[in-house]
């Protein structure tokens, strides 16, 4: 990273590799199926590799009291470990674990941050991501649960003893599996529309002795209730929260 003074900007840019050895049970497992022991370890399995690029800046104007930037990103899994019922090589008659490529995650990470009065924080953020899975005998296909756009708004305002936090967040549409939990077990790849969710909460806390102070909140998840699917599951409508803690 590289600071320029004069302008309040930061330069940076980040590269490092991730690496991951195969576990004992992936190189020699073992399982049962039908009273018949059966090996679905590989001792040949080579580690699961990665490398990650990133950059971008960051800039401060107004005395600091505005903020933006953006860093663009860039992920390969070079290589994985997966596990399938049916050998990709046809050396095991009930498959097991092997390696095959990963997949690749690129991108665009953009924010603003304001304080334009005493006690108040504002902070947008927007997230393009392109990312795609290796399908054997299919290539590299979208990746589940992944939208292409996120877009979040938040804000924390202060007055006094109270403290109130909203946050307001948009997710875009999204592909996910679904899968029978009977047989034949089957499974489709369902798009799951996008939703908008806002959270509301308001705290107050208060002083008891010199060093104990005792923090009242409450609010709401979801407060406009809107119906929206996490990871492909229905998630809850209003969820309402409250409670003490102590602070020492």
């Amino acid at each position: 990273a590289y600071f320029i003074r004069s302008t309040g900007t930061k330069i940076r840019a980040h590269v490092g590799n991730g690496f991951r050895a195969p576990s004992l049970f992936e190189r020699f497992g073992e399982t049962v199926i039908g009273r018949t022991p059966q090996r679905i370890g590989d001792p040949t399995l080579r580690a699961e590799q990665s490398i990650g690029v990133d950059g971008g800046f960051d800039q401060r104007i107004y005395n600091d009291r505005l903020q933006f930037g953006a860093t663009y990103f860039y992920t390969h899994l070079q290589r994985v470990i997966d596990f399938s019922f049916v050998d990709p090589l046809g050396l095991r008659a009930n498959g097991g674990y092997f390696n095959r490529p990963g997949g690749l995650a690129r991108g665009v990470e953009s924010y603003v941050e304001a304080a334009p009065f005493r006690g108040t924080d504002l902070r947008a953020s927007y997230t393009y991501t392109n990312s795609a899975r290796f399908v054997p005998g299919a290539g590299l296909q979208r990746e589940f649960v992944i939208p292409k756009h996120l877009f979040d708004l938040a804000l924390d305002q202060r007055y006094r003893a109270f403290l109130f936090n909203f946050d307001l967040n948009r997710t875009g549409a999204y592909i996910a599996p679904i899968f029978e939990n009977d047989f034949p077990f089957r499974t489709a790849v369902l798009t799951f529309k996008g939703y908008t969710k806002a959270d509301a909460f308001l705290s107050y806390e208060r002083a008891l002795t010199e060093r104990v102070v005792l923090v009242l909140f409450g609010g709401a998840d979801n407060i406009f209730d809107q119906k929206y699917f996490e990871n492909g599951f229905r998630a809850p409508g209003t969820v309402g929260r409250g409670g003490a803690s102590v602070r020492f």
